[in-house]
């Protein structure tokens, strides 16, 4: 008679997932729990988390000893092995599978690809909904408007339509004046017909056949033609505000207060007008709040001066509440995983806090799925170079940032 199909097809992946699902009042109206020993029923409650944990999920091997080992019973396994493997089917691929544990895979797995199809689904709204807001920035900017990185895409699709019901685009306005690229008039010197046009390109005076500038090339103040339009209020404020107007409810902001003469000179550089200034600010506000500054009492944050000199305040950041870092469940993937590496007897704060740092690094590493790849990579590992020496695998030096990123990027070998 041939073997019956695998209960559960071979893509059914369950690893990282630490809870099974137990009917408890058909275990308790099962055959099994009436009729088995303590030791047998030991055993087949062993098994069955273990075929949870399986690939595919719901399956045993057919090899008594591993059987004795996942069972836990070792060389008792012989005598339990009959009722521990009561209701388990040896299908065609070679495997023990259970109905009633197939069924709750099943389910699960069902769940599984529900949550993922979720995530990338999340993932790629978010994308667009950053590149969207990204290019409604650069829309405004067109018009002369600078948004807040953190400005509503609502207020930014209303400031846009608001902007685009006038004629078009105009500059951007600029803090450094402008040179005047019209033409002035300008009263001869002496000896020279008054009133005479002498032509001017970008500010810089050209002499002429008929009648000479001064080598210096400055213009009399009386020269400009009295009926153009007197310089604009904006600009009159703009060049005669403090170059450091602002600057010191930055500093006391900023985290880390060091070599304030570079960031009062970045300032003056920089010239922020108040629009400019509450950008910096509500930028600043996020910034702070982003992990990299927060660990390590602030050792990541960058000088102030630097901060302004780079621009920083234009950076894309997606700051928000991290989902608690499940160490125990990673090193119980480790254990899993890479059963031949050293065990961790000891969650001590060392290493839980070395596993958070890896956690919180990027948002794709914020999911057991990867940590589960990760183990499985680094399992066929047979030494790492860690503390200046090769030696055999384990947790700690997997987690050191050198070797994590290797075995990550590919660039660790057996």
């Amino acid at each position: 008679m041939n073997a019956p199909l695998p209960l559960v097809s071979a893509e059914v992946d369950l690893r990282g997932m630490p809870f099974m699902p137990l009917d408890v009042v058909r275990l308790l109206e099962s055959d099994l729990f009436a009729i088995s020993s303590g030791d047998e029923f030991k055993a087949a409650f062993a098994l069955w988390g273990k075929s949870w944990l399986q690939v595919p999920a719901a399956s045993l091997p057919s090899d008594d000893r591993v059987l004795a080992h996942l069972s836990g019973t070792g060389a008792t396994w012989a005598k339990v092995k009959t009722m521990a493997l009561r209701s388990w089917i040896l299908c065609a691929d070679g495997r023990y599978y259970h109905p009633v544990i197939a069924e709750k895979a099943h389910e699960a797995w069902k769940g599984r690809l529900q949550h993922r199809e979720k995530r990338d689904n999340e993932a790629e709204r978010q994308r667009r909904h950053r590149n969207d807001q990204k290019a409604l920035r650069e829309q405004l900017r067109e018009y002369g408007e600078i948004a807040a990185w953190d400005t509503p895409i609502g207020e930014l699709h209303q400031r846009l339509k608001k902007l685009s019901q006038h004629d078009g685009p105009t500059t951007v306005t600029r803090t450094d004046p402008l040179p005047d690229t019209a033409p002035q008039r300008l009263r001869e010197k002496q000896g020279q017909t008054q009133g005479k046009l002498l032509p001017q390109k970008h500010g810089l005076q050209r002499n002429d056949s008929v009648g000479t500038a001064p080598a210096s090339g400055l213009l009399d103040p009386l020269a400009h033609d009295r009926s153009a339009p007197p310089t604009s209020q904006a600009h009159r404020e703009t060049t005669r505000r403090d170059p450091l107007d602002g600057f010191k409810q930055f500093y006391d902001l900023y985290p880390r207060h060091q070599k304030r003469a570079e960031a009062e000179k970045a300032w003056r550089k920089l010239n922020p007008d108040l629009e400019l200034q509450q950008t910096l600010m509500a930028a600043l506000a996020r910034h702070r709040q982003q992990d990299a500054w927060l660990k390590d009492n602030g050792r990541f944050i960058p000088l102030p001066a630097s901060w302004l000199n780079a621009r920083q305040w234009e950076d894309e950041l997606e700051i928000g509440p991290l989902s608690a870092c499940p160490a125990q469940g990673i090193v119980d993937l480790y254990h899993q995983c890479c059963p031949t590496f050293d065990v961790v007897t000891v969650l001590d704060t060392a290493l839980r806090n070395l596993i958070e740092d890896r956690w919180r690094e990027h948002e794709a590493q914020q999911d057991l799925d990867f940590w589960q790849e990760f183990f499985t990579t680094a399992s066929l590992l047979s030494s790492i170079y860690f503390c200046g020496a090769a030696c055999k695998p384990y947790l700690e030096a997997l987690l050191s940032r050198k070797n994590f990123r290797d075995i990550v990027e590919g660039r660790a070998h057996a």
